[in-house]
């Protein structure tokens, strides 16, 4: 089924559940299973490709979450792990982990605040500075390389109308963890 087809089909589909028809159920997933898999392909390789580690040009291998969680502590000397994970939508505990592998890298050092000795204002090294100049320089050629690529199949149209798609369903899927948090509380 061509994508146009199925996104035509999406507009007539009632969202309830089936049921338990069975054969209901496997129809649709069938139908829509092609489609679903486009999406968990790319994020299943995105994240692959975030998570490998990689030369950004100063002969220290980071991966692409790392670098860009130090060049937001780059870009915003004294701010913290607790706001790091709000700007990142993930725990305290998940952004404790990479600021630890920052920090036994020598790239960014804590102090304390002085209104509450449990947080940890971060700054970056000046090791730091280099990688983040380094590695932002490696993302703009990437970008453009990649996006150029992309234009030999698909004009600047149609890649705005890809990137505010993805930006919808960034939102979406925020709104989505917003309420699963509140939920939980």
């Amino acid at each position: 089924m061509k994508n146009d087809d199925i996104f035509k089909e999406i507009l007539t589909l009632d969202v309830k559940k089936t049921g338990g028809n069975e054969a209901k159920i496997v129809e649709l997933y069938d139908k829509f299973h092609e489609h679903s898999n486009i999406l968990y392909d790319f994020v299943l390789i995105f994240s692959d490709f975030m998570s490998k580690k990689k030369d950004y040009g100063t002969g220290d291998d980071m991966s692409m979450n790392e670098a860009h969680v130090l060049a937001d502590i780059v870009d915003n000397p004294g701010i913290t792990v607790t706001e790091l994970a709000k700007l990142w939508s993930k725990t305290t505990s998940a952004l404790s982990q990479t600021v630890r592998k920052l920090i036994n890298r020598d790239m960014i050092y804590g102090v304390n605040s002085k209104e509450d000795a449990k947080v940890f204002m971060l700054y970056p090294t000046q090791k730091a500075f280099e990688f983040n100049i380094a590695h932002k320089e490696y993302d703009v050629i990437d970008t453009i390389k990649t996006d150029k690529r992309l234009m030999r199949k698909f004009n600047p149209d149609e890649l705005a109308i890809f990137f505010n798609v993805m930006k919808e369903y960034s939102n979406i899927l925020h709104s989505v963890k917003a309420k699963e948090t509140h939920s939980k509380e």
